[in-house]
């Protein structure tokens, strides 16, 4: 994957570098699914969030689709494409209400 391709706007998320350290390389479908699990046990292993509630707001927050937890590196354009829509939606609610 040329650089270009990850280096754009949909793709940046703040995260802390001891949690992105720590994710390491591992593709989304693997590290969602242990931060789900580390809701369901209280065993935190990437962030603070220790409920499935809390994760699903953040991840809305966020503009994360909620189809991330299965995806991998082939779901990737799909993921820039969903995150997009989320972010511009995001951006739209804010202007209207202000």
């Amino acid at each position: 994957m040329k650089q270009g391709q990850y280096n754009q706007i949909a793709n940046y998320v703040y995260m802390q570098s001891e949690i992105n350290i720590r994710i390491g390389d591992k593709p989304p479908n693997i590290y969602f699914k242990e931060s789900i699990e580390q809701c369901r046990e209280g065993a935190l292993q990437y962030v603070g969030i220790s409920d499935s509630q809390a994760l699903a707001e953040n991840l809305l927050m966020n503009s994360i689709p909620e189809d991330i937890y299965s995806m991998d590196i082939n779901d990737y354009q799909d993921f820039l494409v969903k995150r997009r829509v989320l972010m511009s939606k995001k951006i739209r609610e804010y202007y209207l209400s202000i």
